[in-house]
């Protein structure tokens, strides 16, 4: 709570005074540790990170944060092995993936960063800063951008008129069901049964 208010020092206090209560758990030391990098004491926060994950070599989210910390400092190899090693362990941590495409990005190495982009998309389609970096890692590897898609054509009336016939049988028309019951023939929708209000809140009438 305190670490979300960004009340850092009491935040780093109170998780002091856990560790004094509890020395051996290791979300302690991994609470102190956060609370250290988000006030940007992330040289602070690694030792706590590191007694973390000798309490709990599994733990994910401390090999990740200390990676991020190492990525902070600008010690990209020690990040490196942090952020490959949490993502071993949670392949679907798109906040790891995040920064080790920026280490990425910040060596310069562009299809690794398209890669780490991939991964946090597979897990998350709308993650905004993995279109972005990616379209700029592509960029920068010379890959062209994608031609924007042209809105297709929607058919009128009288290219399509409703009172035409398929095989013999009547074409019918889709209807948005509104509260004035407007009749929009699109001559898109076929079918042989009148007055039906399809899943998408269509309703299909005959086009006289």
């Amino acid at each position: 709570m305190l670490y979300a208010l960004r009340r850092y020092d009491d935040a780093i206090a109170a998780a002091g005074r856990a560790i004094e209560l509890d020395p051996r758990r290791a979300a302690s030391y991994h609470q102190r540790g956060l609370d250290y990098s988000g006030s940007g004491r992330h040289a602070q926060a690694i030792p706590d990170y590191t007694r973390s994950i000798e309490l709990d070599p599994n733990s994910a989210a401390a090999y990740h944060n200390r990676g991020w910390a190492f990525l902070e400092l600008g010690r990209l190899d020690e990040s490196l092995a942090d952020l490959k090693k949490s993502l071993e362990l949670d392949p679907a941590n798109t906040a790891a993936l995040s920064h080790l495409s920026r280490l990425h990005m910040t060596r310069k190495q562009y299809t690794e960063a398209v890669a780490d982009c991939d991964a946090a998309l597979m897990v998350s389609p709308a993650l905004t800063w993995a279109i972005d970096r990616k379209a700029e890692a592509q960029r920068l590897l010379g890959v062209p951008a994608p031609s924007s898609l042209s809105a297709p054509k929607l058919l009128s009336p009288a290219a399509e008129p409703c009172s035409s016939t398929i095989r013999g049988r009547p074409r019918w028309c889709g209807e948005r069901w509104r509260a004035r019951r407007r009749t929009l023939c699109s001559g898109s929708i076929r079918t042989m049964a009148a007055g039906v209000r399809t899943a998408s809140g269509v309703r299909l009438l005959r086009c006289a």
